[in-house]
């Protein structure tokens, strides 16, 4: 797992 992968996911989760 990239960690920029995951911060993406974070932020796309936060997001929404």
């Amino acid at each position: 797992m990239n960690i920029a992968s995951f911060g993406k996911v974070l932020a796309h989760c936060e997001f929404v």
